[in-house]
């Protein structure tokens, strides 16, 4: 018996379990690295065996020998008869195990405490009784003639274990479906970009699988390009040279390719026996019939396609890029990785996208130490990437001669493409390196070619999909996306460069991402557009300083600032203000507004006295340029009058929250969103003010036109009624006040958990209800609940997470949980010195506790 070596702790306790039930064992405990390792011995021992267990770790699959080992027991198991691999996992899945038949069988699970170490002591014993002679016995252990070479091995295969079984699984479940009678031969397809190691991947399959296939090895090299006529004539020689190697050139007529196909076809019959048949690098394009043709001409030739195309008929194989581990491993081969920042190897990782093509000529740059890595990332980033191009004149030899020009290999799969495939990969090279969703590519050709856009974009992703420069994702929520490789973008911006031609490019893209995009002030709508936002912050350091890159930050900054992401949305505002006193100085219309954003943020940071120091000064200069009943000047006063009641100074707000309100409802309705949101302000600085009468006439009216048009679930619904609800707990109405506030609290943790600013506010609005109630020990789950949510959503200190932690420093109080709740309302009431006004309503509160 003979035990793939995978852990030499539980592989001793294994084999003491075995040797204890009289088997007879063979046991490798050595760490081997590489196939060049495996000794004679190991393999002799091998082959005396009867069955090969294998201890099915996590990192079986890649490691070298124990594929070896492994591939003898599946070759000795192809033929009639009992399987000569039995499977002990010490995982409690099941994926890790290839190949997937393995999975069809008995599987015997252990683990280092010795559980199922009997049972599989029994099953080695039951399986060895139907299995007679030895692994070795078999007829299948001389190696395969390959033509038209066996090459040399490639050291360097990482990654692609699994990959590498799904072929054998493929090939295997064809062979066993066919009969004498079929159509045609069994054929895998693997497709994939251009330079993922899809010529690699196949070779390895063969070099260890060689033995299954008694009849030969038959590697056909059709080029990956050229017109229809060009690759029959190129197929047409490929056979012509398989029937020269079999039969002497003598007797094959060059001139029949039929016969010759013919030739071949009753040569492999007469044989009967397994042959791999390779068609590498198959172009895109043909149709079903010529595709047929270049498979194996026998029902005994199994056939393995390598291709760019994903349309082509036959069990399909998608090869993506490389994991991230896998990377760093094809790198390691060639720099000492230990010895470098892994900051930066990592960055030179994400930079290459997992490409193992562009690693293994970075790699070889790198190697030769003229460029550091810092400087290699740098130069990947810059905007021609030309680097790779000078790398490939440096890298070693390839498998099966690949080209190392990055250039030239992705341009064969982009030479397929036509008008709309190629204006699909032009937007998505000037795009970010992330998913593009299928509606804002349509947007964007619609942008350049109207109505008839959508449908022209749906064609141009078919070609790029069929051809493997782009993949088709489900991104969720039923939205479909693309993406393509970074490199592949590099590769288009470096072949295209007609003047003009980027800057009218990037006018569309940001018009059609803002139509997409819509009001993001709605953060129902984050979840929408999450898939639009990197190609925001691409567009914004790709668009020359205009008004067209001042939209996009500022819909940023409000789509920051409703998510509760403050830093960003101030980082973007201050960009927006610096960028438009380049533009116009400081009256300039980007200028006012990145202002109005900085404004905005230190108040939802609950900073109101800084607020009120940018907006009241603001005001009148958006007066003065606008008009005093402008969106942006109302917007400012609205925000303004916030500030001030925050601030303490309610009753300056008011009179300045009646006009906004007044003249938003003159000019836009009672039912615009930005009345409702007037309203709302105007009815807390009523409640501010105890004018509760008021207040709750003002926020009922706006809160029953919300939930008319927006529905319950509405953000600004939720803010209503928290408002309410104080209003009615003000009146002593505690009933209906409890109510509100459970409903609003649902409603705000109903859609994104506790992890938004209105469930944070929910959260302790109820809270604080309960305290008032006796209610301490719910009080203080909710108030710890809001303030772990604040810390996660607010970036540094926040006025909400300091009133969060008030509340649970009370409730742990009451509760007699003195000397904790002291450390903490210390804490709180550092916080709130360091930002919050002395003459702001929780200061006193706090000041009243400590």
């Amino acid at each position: 018996m003979s035990h793939a070596h995978a852990d030499n702790a539980l592989a001793e306790l294994v084999m003491g379990v075995l040797e204890a039930a009289g088997l007879s064992v063979f046991i490798d405990t050595r760490e081997l690295d590489g196939f060049d390792e495996i000794t004679e011995t190991l393999e002799r021992g091998l082959l005396c065996s009867r069955v090969v267990l294998a201890l099915y770790s996590e990192v079986y699959a890649e490691r070298p020998a124990c594929q070896h080992e492994l591939t003898l027991g599946v070759v000795a198991s192809l033929g009639a008869g009992p399987s000569r691999i039995l499977v002990a996992n010490p995982l409690k899945g099941v994926e890790h195990v290839q190949p997937a038949s393995l999975r069809d069988q008995r599987m015997i699970f252990i683990d280092a405490e010795g559980l199922g170490l009997e049972e599989l002591a029994s099953a080695v014993s039951n399986q060895l009784v139907g299995i007679s002679g030895t692994i070795g016995d078999s007829k299948l252990w001389e190696r395969a003639d390959w033509y038209p070479a066996r090459p040399p091995r490639w050291s360097r295969f990482v990654g692609r274990g699994a990959a590498l079984w799904k072929i054998h699984d493929a090939l295997e479940a064809d062979r066993r479906a066919m009969t004498l009678e079929s159509s045609g031969p069994a054929r895998v397809v693997v497709s994939g970009l251009a330079g993922v190691g899809k010529s690699l991947l196949v070779e390895e399959y063969a070099r260890r699988l060689d033995r299954a296939y008694p009849g030969g090895i038959f590697w056909i090299n059709a080029d990956g390009s050229g017109e229809v006529d060009a690759v029959r004539g190129r197929r047409e020689r490929a056979f012509g040279g398989v029937a020269i190697h079999l039969f002497g050139d003598k007797n094959v007529d060059l001139g029949d390719p039929v016969g010759v196909r013919g030739q071949l076809e009753r040569h492999f019959h007469r044989k009967g026996l397994r042959c791999l048949w390779i068609v590498d690098s198959l172009p895109p394009g043909l149709d079903d019939a010529e595709f047929a043709m270049w498979l194996g001409p026998s029902v005994f030739c199994q056939s393995v396609v390598t291709t760019q195309c994903t349309t082509y008929r036959g069990s399909a194989i998608s090869l993506g890029c490389l994991s991230m581990d896998a990377s760093r491993q094809l790198l390691g081969c060639h720099l000492e990785l230990g010895t470098l920042n892994r900051e930066s190897v990592g960055a030179l990782l994400k930079a290459l996208g997992g490409h193992p093509l562009a690693i293994e000529v970075a790699g070889a740059f790198a190697a030769i130490g003229t460029v550091s890595v810092d400087i290699l990332v740098e130069r990947l980033h810059a905007a021609d990437g030309r680097v790779l191009e000078v790398a490939g004149r440096l890298a070693g030899s390839l498998p099966q001669g690949h080209s190392k020009s990055i250039v030239a290999t992705f341009m064969v799969a982009i030479a397929h493409l036509g008008l709309e495939g190629w204006r699909f990969l032009f937007s998505a090279s000037w795009l970010a390196a992330a998913p593009i969703s299928a509606r804002l590519a349509a947007g964007i050709f619609e942008q350049f070619l109207g109505e008839e856009g959508p449908d022209l974009c749906a064609l141009g992703v078919s070609e790029c999909v069929g051809v493997s420069l782009a993949r088709d994702v489900e991104l969720g929520a039923g939205l479909r996306g693309y993406v393509v490789h970074e490199l592949v973008g590099q590769v288009v911006r470096l072949s295209r460069n007609v003047p003009g031609e980027k800057d009218s490019f990037l006018g569309g893209a940001w018009r059609a991402w803002t139509r997409v995009v819509g009001d993001v002030s709605d953060i129902r709508r984050h979840a929408q557009v999450q898939w639009e936002m990197p190609h925001a912050y691409h567009l914004v350091r790709v668009i020359p300083v205009s008004p067209a890159r001042g939209e996009i930050r500022m819909v940023l900054s409000h789509y920051s600032i409703t998510a509760g992401a403050l830093a960003a949305a101030a980082e973007q505002a201050r960009m927006l203000l610096d960028e438009g006193m380049e533009l116009g100085g400081a009256d300039h219309p980007l200028a006012l507004e990145g202002e109005h954003i900085l404004g905005v943020v230190l108040n939802e940071q609950g900073d109101p006295r800084g607020a009120c120091g940018i907006l009241e000064p603001l005001l009148p200069r958006q007066e003065l340029c606008w008009g005093a009943r402008s969106k942006s000047a109302l917007t400012t006063a609205n925000v303004l009058g916030s500030a001030m009641m925050g601030c303490g100074r309610a009753a300056d707000a008011l009179p300045l929250l009646k006009r906004v309100y007044e003249q938003r409802k003159s000019a836009l309705g009672d039912e615009h969103g930005s009345t409702l949101f007037a309203a709302n302000n105007l009815g807390s600085a009523y409640l501010y003010l105890g004018d509760l009468v008021r207040a709750i006439e003002v926020l009922g009216g706006a809160r029953a036109i919300r939930r008319r048009i927006f529905g319950d679930d509405d953000p600004d619904t939720v803010v209503n009624t928290l408002n309410i609800a104080r209003c009615l707990e003000l009146q002593g109405d505690r009933s209906r006040a409890r109510e509100e506030l459970r409903g609003a609290l649902d409603v705000a943790c109903r859609a994104r958990g506790d992890e938004s600013p209105l469930a944070v506010r929910a959260l302790t609005a109820l809270a604080r209800f309960l305290i008032a109630e006796g209610g301490f020990e719910e009080a203080r789950g909710l108030a710890g609940r809001a303030a772990v949510a604040a810390d996660q959503v607010f970036d540094g200190l926040h006025q909400d997470s300091i009133e969060a932690r008030f509340w649970q420093s009370v409730a742990m109080r009451n509760l007699g949980e003195l000397s904790a709740a002291g450390v903490l309302m210390e804490a709180v009431r550092m916080d709130a010195k360091e930002l919050l006004p002395a003459s702001h309503p929780l200061m006193a509160l706090i000041e009243s506790e400590t």
